[in-house]
């Protein structure tokens, strides 16, 4: 009997022992699936901040390409301490158009309306740009300038200059048409050596400096509306172009 309840109690004993193995084996199970629901969350919360962090970079990278062009943009996100970023340029063609009468335009039909209608036009010509080796440099009022040979190297910038003037004459007129109004532009064009580049450390651009900026300048203020005026430096090269038809204008007094 005596016996008997040794093994009875040594029984229980066990049992006692398993149950709390199996509660312990139980307790570990759960501790380790909470490790691992722990390990798949901070993974994915890396994985969700890297996301977020591509997602931003290409967002910073596409406005800064939005405000500079793409090789002005590398070198500066290499050189972020930059003091200039300049380059001398021998050859580039500068052009300029702008709105014929814009400020009698603007107290006709108000100035809000008339800046709709002068986004909506250069927003087209934007995407017009793209198909050509044209650099968009800036928007100054109701002038829009552009610039081929610079910052990338072309060899047929002059070309490539006159080919999206006459894109653009030509949308010109389909824009008119669609918007029921008979906008008018100047443009004008010179080529000659220019310094381009990025000055200072806040709100800075892409832009050109030299006598060559002020010349195509001075070409598109005294050019014919809707017409291309361009300087004998351009002429010497597409002269040989049968493919263009060029007229000669009477003397005209630049000023400046």
């Amino acid at each position: 009997v005596q016996n008997r309840e040794e093994i009875e109690s040594l029984k229980t004993t066990l049992e006692e022992e398993q149950s709390q193995m199996c509660t312990a084996e139980y307790e570990l199970r759960q501790e380790r699936d909470s490790l691992e629901m722990l390990v798949a969350l901070k993974r994915r919360t890396v994985e969700d901040f890297d996301i977020q962090l591509d997602d931003a970079k290409k967002k910073a990278d596409d406005l800064l390409l939005n405000i500079l062009p793409k090789s002005i943009a590398e070198k500066l996100k290499d050189d972020v301490n930059h003091e200039s970023l300049t380059d001398y340029c021998e050859d580039a063609t500068i052009g300029f158009l702008d709105i014929v009468d814009f400020t009698s335009m603007s107290a006709k039909v108000g100035p809000e309306v008339l800046v709709k209608l002068l986004n909506s036009f250069f927003i087209e010509i934007d995407s017009i740009v793209e198909k050509y080796n044209i650099e968009k440099i800036k928007t100054i009022g109701d002038a829009y300038m552009v610039a081929s040979g610079v910052p990338e190297k072309n060899q047929n910038h002059t070309s490539e200059m006159i080919l999206f003037f006459k894109d653009v004459l030509n949308h010109l007129k389909d824009f008119n048409n669609r918007n029921g109004c008979d906008l008018q532009i100047r443009i004008g064009v010179h080529c000659g050596p220019v310094v381009a580049g990025i000055i200072g450390k806040k709100k800075f651009i892409y832009d050109l400096w030299g006598a060559t900026v002020n010349y195509a300048s001075r070409m598109e203020s005294y050019g014919i509306p809707n017409k291309i005026q361009i300087s004998e430096a351009v002429f010497k090269k597409m002269a040989k172009d049968t493919s263009y038809k060029f007229g000669r204008r009477s003397n005209v007094e630049v000023k400046g």
